[in-house]
């Protein structure tokens, strides 16, 4: 006669330990696609002193922004996944930012008349969150209303950002690119007035930031993506602006005419037949005193702010084989 074999508590403490190992292997299964490479391309605009809206106080940053001054900017970039939901990522950018005077109906940025190109190269390190999850195996985390086939594809995340830059503001003069900083164009070098002498600005500085992406997934490995972020800069010298106007005659005696001539580029002094009535709402009478010395060139209050728009493209490395468990 055959006996029962009853079911021991050994038993079920295994096939409970085998059931956890598997779902703990699909679970970890992200870790076989940490790495990731990615080039990307888009447009860069900048917010500071020179050209924006027509608005004579921005209420913030965005509120200035001047679509004819955007420029191209590229970057390369190593992601590594630090959690299921987490990724960090170095940056190596390359951008162009620009701003003219000439592009605003604001009177008094017209009657200045400045303008100013610079590249800025960065380097910074981003935290990513997917909210709509990546996908790592065999399904995606993502919200239940969706059901469309093209999304189940897609992921979304939020990001902060740090790290450092460095920018070159220049100017034309007589048909050609100037470098700005080299000129003290508000008076870097010479005495302000209260027994010093006005530093030189500094052509390196810090950034922080955000913004936002989304990825849509080709396979496991290959994605493209489009993200917006801002950089808020420690500087308010990447335009070559923020004081106010030094005394013409004492730059030209100390710099030359390059360094007089680009830090008061009056619309009257080329243009002495400016119209302000063109402009909208205008009440203001143009004349050479509002660019004299000691008169507002810039705004040290608020430091530069620069932004991205990128389309980008992304491959994970795969380590080792996916893992299968085994009973």
């Amino acid at each position: 006669m055959r006996q029962k074999r009853s079911i021991s508590f050994k038993h079920i403490f295994s096939l409970i330990l085998l059931i956890s190992l598997g779902f703990s292997g699909f679970s970890q299964n992200w870790k076989y696609y940490r790495h990731e490479v990615s080039a990307v391309v888009g447009g860069t605009n900048f917010l500071g002193e020179l050209g924006g809206n027509d608005e004579l106080t921005p209420k913030f940053y965005h509120s200035d922004f001047d679509f004819k001054a955007t420029r191209p900017s590229f970057g390369l970039g190593y992601g590594f996944k630090i959690h299921k939901k987490m990724n960090l990522r170095l940056n190596l950018l390359y951008a162009y930012v620009s701003g003219d005077d000439q592009y605003t109906e604001n009177i008094y940025r017209a009657v200045r008349n400045l303008s100013f190109r610079s590249t800025i190269y960065e380097v910074s390190i981003q935290y990513e969150y997917y909210w709509l999850k990546v996908k790592t195996g065999a399904s995606y985390y993502k919200p239940k209303c969706i059901k469309s086939p093209f999304f189940s594809n897609v992921a979304g995340y939020f990001y902060a950002v740090g790290g450092g830059i460095y920018f070159n503001p220049q100017a034309q003069y007589n048909g050609s690119w100037v470098d700005l900083a080299p000129l003290n164009t508000e008076g870097q070098g010479l005495p302000d007035g209260n027994g010093g002498t006005i530093p030189d600005y500094d052509q390196y500085t810090l950034v922080a930031g955000g913004g936002a992406g989304f990825k849509y997934f080709f396979s496991k490995q290959l994605a493209i993506s489009v993200e917006y972020g801002s950089r808020f800069t420690f500087s308010d010298y990447i335009d070559d602006v923020s004081t106010v106007y030094y005394d013409n005659t004492a730059l030209r005696a100390a710099y030359g005419d390059a360094s007089a001539d680009l830090a008061d580029r009056n619309i009257l002094i080329s243009n002495p037949d400016f119209d302000a009535t063109s402009i909208e709402g205008n009440e203001l009478i143009p004349n050479l005193s509002l660019t004299g010395t000691n008169q507002q060139r810039g705004n040290p209050a608020s430091n530069d702010f620069y932004m991205y728009g990128t389309v980008g493209v992304h491959y994970k490395f795969l380590k080792g084989r996916s893992f299968k468990p085994r009973f």
